[in-house]
């Protein structure tokens, strides 16, 4: 599923931004100045920004947290499991069988920022659940 979605992220430094989101969640520099970052995680797009932290991630459209496909989700899970980040809940899968199957991620990164990554069967069930 790539949603192709616009996330912002405040943080109070950059550096430590790039090594969390970059070496550890594993996103795809494709810019990056003093002030900014911006990334790409499995078609999604994120916007670091040097602010003000404590905003939850967020799609600029909608409000919602990433959403990925469970295929992707599950490889994102076991990265962050071998590199001993500390879900605030623990992953795991809603509606195992039924239409609107989901897992979630949620953690925070080094500025505080809670995290939530969704993962779906199929596009057509995010509308489902």
């Amino acid at each position: 599923m790539h949603t192709y979605s616009l996330y912002v992220i405040h943080v109070d430094n950059i550096d430590k931004a790039w090594r969390f989101y970059v070496y550890i969640v594993g996103c795809k520099l494709i810019k990056a100045t003093d002030v900014e970052l911006n990334l790409e995680l499995y078609g999604n797009q994120l916007s670091v920004r040097l602010g003000t932290p404590g905003a939850n991630i967020t799609n600029e459209n909608t409000g919602e947290g990433v959403c990925l496909g469970v295929v992707d989700w599950c490889t994102l899970s076991e990265r962050l499991r071998e590199r001993k980040i500390d879900f605030e809940i623990e992953t795991g899968r809603r509606f195992s069988v039924a239409p609107g199957e989901q897992c979630s991620i949620n953690f925070s990164d080094p500025a505080g920022n809670a995290i939530q990554i969704h993962g779906f069967s199929i596009d057509s069930d995010v509308l489902a659940a």
